[in-house]
């Protein structure tokens, strides 16, 4: 095996980059071994002087798997929520009872240790009664997973097939590139394919035992540091400063934003502010999407109740906005209120639903068919899988603690759209940028994350050189923190270090290593303009009515703005009476123009395309759909309430097509986007419920769909909708109510978690007057 030496940053990707060039311009072919954060990365590397024909870039996984498929040894595979779930099927059968899901996670986390340095459970040092019962679990899981493998068996069948020189090669040369280190095995299993193919490998120090083919000296990066007031303010200032980058020419692929991963979707909610697109590649977990936040939602209600669990739930909308109001949550005291709003059989209904009854995988089958956003998500057969393997562990509460537990365990990668890379310190592993910005770089915010472990502690372990001499543990603490902190500051030609001086909690205190100044040595930030519009809108005084409020009467009041009223009236009222100086944006003009043009024809699609020129491609690109529409139709007609539709088709196939104008999108909508549009708001739903009810002129069915505008239509839901669900029962049966209490005139404030947002808290002052 061939060993490039250098620093982070060196260039050894380009290094080895030459030699798959020449091997790729002969016709050969190419495994790029390297971590998934780097796959795209690598492939515009290599195609940056011209197109390749040849190169594959792998994980390791993954070629142990080719290798492994080649030889027709590959056996059926575990996934990492299978792995807890026999192990937590190991421990009930050992101590007789169900143990509980972060009891199985330990255990199994110290199995995949074991398994990933080549031992088996023979192998395990019995240093305590822990460690032994810890060798007793490995044992047991290892007898109730036959005959199906683990990734560290697929890993360890890798290595012996690679070391015994009896595989037929796919590759005429294969480099490993990007890594940290490498573990034994992994050194094993590139020096195992070295026996036939050309292998080449990069790090920043050789393994124990193996002398560099060329060592790369360090190469300069421009590092500067500053220190902000608080984390807020170093955000703003980051986020300005990217946007100063693209007007001044950075590529968003040049750029790169380095966090800690529980600050990532802080960073993302506030650059949403800024009309900032940054490509989140953190790999989420599947409780993180829409449905397994929901699932987690409904398993975890019979344990702990709350509005807004509750808040899923058809009938007990009024709970929750009482819950909501009164700061309540918990089965006694929410029980109470159901009892006081006279929804205690409701609440005891949806109790005894949530309870697996029953075989519990048909339970469980039943539970997402009831949730249409379960039910049409991507990931319903991976949550009905999670069920499967929660089912080892009994039924009853307990299966549903597992389910929820094993959902947990699920990471799913979502292909991020292209923009500015919004990467954790492992995800930036590997890369280089133009300009990177490492921000929160404070004491302890950026570590290796080294600890003792707690079944075979540091003395019983192998000294790291060893381990690659004979099988075993390593020792954990071997001061990795360095070495983490000199590949942040060369990810990219010029590297900008903030952190924060103070947070809630208190002062804070730089990473010394990664900042390399003292606190009192960094200077503040530069001063930047304004970027957020909400930073450039100015606060202007609003004179109060003299005059009684004028509003529309009842007929011309949307389902929508029944929505709102019922909201808050007060805030209602104070929109249409005080309404806020600011420019109406493009979009929403044009859909007010669609809407009161009732319907198009060819002219008057011209004359929009005229009056607004940025939307001229969008309506000549949608020209023959719009010209089917209806716009700004009420419905029902005649009844009360009525909805305002932006727009709607019927099509040939028995189906009324509702449509929802939006803002346009910085990346294409998808359909679970979509959902969310409609989520908030009543007047698609109620319509589509009145039109199914009603089912005039033969229609069988409705489909819904949010249009960006400038972009393409995205149907809400996979299937046409052909029963009137609860939700559209709840939405008519609120907008009635609602629109009783319009018409009495009542204009009171209604405080709640959107007094947050409202921009007449000093003409309201409901709180202080309170």
């Amino acid at each position: 095996m061939q060993l490039v030496v250098g620093p982070p940053g060196s260039g050894k990707t380009a290094r080895l980059l030459k030699e798959a060039r020449a091997v790729l311009e002969g016709r050969g072919r190419v495994w790029w071994l390297a971590l998934p954060s780097q796959r795209a990365y690598v492939y515009r590397r290599a195609t940056r002087e011209g197109p390749l024909l040849g190169l594959e870039v792998l994980q390791l996984q993954q070629a142990y798997y080719r290798l492994l498929a080649a030889a027709r040894r590959l056996k059926p595979l575990f996934t990492a929520s299978a792995r807890v779930a026999r192990v937590g099927e190991a421990l009930k059968e050992l101590a007789g009872r169900p143990p509980t899901p972060g009891e199985a996670r330990l255990f199994a986390r110290g199995i995949a240790e074991a398994k990933r340095y080549g031992l088996t459970w023979r192998a395990v040092p019995e240093v305590d009664a822990e460690a032994r019962r810890f060798k007793a679990v490995f044992r047991l899981y290892e007898a109730l997973k036959d005959p199906h493998w683990d990734l560290d068996d697929a890993r360890l069948a890798a290595v012996e097939l690679a070391g015994s020189g009896r595989f037929e090669p796919e590759a005429d040369l294969v480099i490993a590139d990007g890594f940290r280190e490498l573990s034994p095995l992994e050194v094993r299993f590139l020096t195992g394919l070295a026996q036939r193919i050309p292998v080449w490998a990069s790090l920043p120090k050789a393994p124990p035992g193996f002398t560099p083919t060329q060592t790369l000296p360090a190469r300069p990066s421009r590092v500067v540091a500053y220190r902000a007031a608080n984390p807020v303010s170093e955000l703003r200032w980051v986020l300005t400063r990217i946007k100063q980058d693209l007007l001044e020419g950075y590529a968003p692929l040049d750029l790169a934003v380095i966090v800690p991963e529980e600050r990532a979707r802080a960073v993302q909610v506030l650059a949403e502010e800024y009309g900032l697109y940054l490509m989140d590649e953190t790999r989420a977990g599947l409780a993180e999407t829409e449905a397994g936040r929901v699932l987690l939602d409904l398993l975890e209600f019979p344990d702990h109740p709350t509005p807004s669990r509750a808040a899923h739930l058809e009938g007990l909308e009024p709970l929750v906005t009482a819950a909501f109001d009164q700061g309540l949550s918990g089965r006694e005291a929410l029980g109470r209120l159901a009892q006081e709003l006279g929804l205690q059989q409701r609440y005891a209904e949806w109790m005894t639903a949530l309870e697996p009854q029953g075989d519990p995988l048909a339970w469980a089958e039943g539970l997402i068919a009831r949730f249409p956003v379960l039910a049409e998500s991507p990931y319903r057969a991976a949550l009905l899988d999670r069920a499967r393997e929660a089912r080892w562990l009994g039924a009853g509460p307990e299966f549903r603690r597992w389910w929820a537990a094993l959902v947990g365990e699920m990471r799913v990668f979502e292909r991020p759209r292209s923009g500015v890379a919004l990467l954790t310190p492992e995800a930036a592993s590997g890369r280089r940028f133009r300009r990177a910005y490492v921000m929160y770089a404070v004491e302890g915010a950026y570590r290796a994350g080294e600890r003792e472990d707690y079944f075979v502690p540091e003395e019983a372990r192998l000294p790291w050189a060893r381990a690659f001499e004979e099988l075993g543990l390593p020792v954990r603490l071997r001061g990795r923190d360095a070495g983490l902190w000199a590949e942040l500051r060369t990810r990219a030609d010029e590297v900008i270090l903030t952190f924060p001086e103070a947070e809630q909690g208190g002062l804070l205190e730089p990473e010394a290593g990664l900042v390399g100044l003292a606190r009192e040595a960094v200077p503040p930030l530069p001063e930047v303009p304004p970027a957020s519009p909400l930073l450039l809108e100015p606060a202007r005084p609003r004179p109060l009515p003299n005059e009684a409020p004028e509003l529309p009467p009842a007929e011309r009041v949307s389902v929508e703005a029944l929505r709102q009223y019922a909201t808050c009236p007060f805030r209602f009222w104070a929109e249409r009476r005080l309404p806020l100086d600011g420019h109406e944006a493009g979009w929403r003009a044009l859909v007010r123009a669609l809407r009161e043009r009732g319907r198009l024809g060819t002219n008057a699609l011209q004359e929009l395309a005229e009056a607004f020129p940025e939307a001229a491609a969008w309506l000549g690109a949608y020209r023959e759909r719009l010209l089917e529409l209806r716009f700004g139709v009420w419905l029902p007609q005649r009844a009360l309430p009525r909805a305002r539709l932006d727009a709607v088709r019927r099509n040939g196939a028995g189906e009324v097509e509702i449509y929802r104008f939006v803002e346009p999108e910085a990346h294409p909508m998808t359909p679970q986007d979509a959902r969310e549009k409609l989520k908030a708001r009543w007047s698609e739903l109620y319509a589509a419920g009145w039109i199914l009810e009603h089912g005039a002129g033969g229609v069988r069915a409705v489909r819904l769909w949010v249009w960006p505008v400038g972009g393409a239509p995205v149907e809400a839901y996979k299937k046409p909708v052909r029963q009137v669900w609860a939700s559209m029962r709840t939405r008519a049966q609120k907008a009635r109510e609602a629109l009783d209490d319009y018409r009495s005139g009542r204009f009171a404030p209604r405080p709640g978690y959107h007094c947050r947002t409202c921009a007449y808290a000093d003409v309201c002052r409901y709180k202080e007057e309170a």
